[in-house]
């Protein structure tokens, strides 16, 4: 698979997402992050990334490409 058509089907699954429960959102983004960072830059990478962000701050705060255009 292209990176271009998974990173579409990563953008479906988020915009089509929906749970009658709001808490499991924020798993569910985590969960398509990961893959996505597993897909594009492998299993490593994708664990140091999640690792970053489970302490509850949200995906933007404190990433590495802090300060680029269109941030994390």
């Amino acid at each position: 698979m292209e990176d271009k058509e998974f990173i579409n089907q990563m953008k479906y699954l988020i915009e089509n997402y929906s749970d009658p429960n709001p808490e499991y959102e924020a798993g569910f983004v985590q969960g398509v992050f990961y893959a996505y960072n597993f897909k594009l830059h492998g299993k490593t990478y994708a664990d140091e990334r999640l690792k970053a962000h489970s302490d509850g701050r949200k995906m933007s705060e404190g990433c590495a490409c802090e300060g680029r255009d269109g941030g994390c």
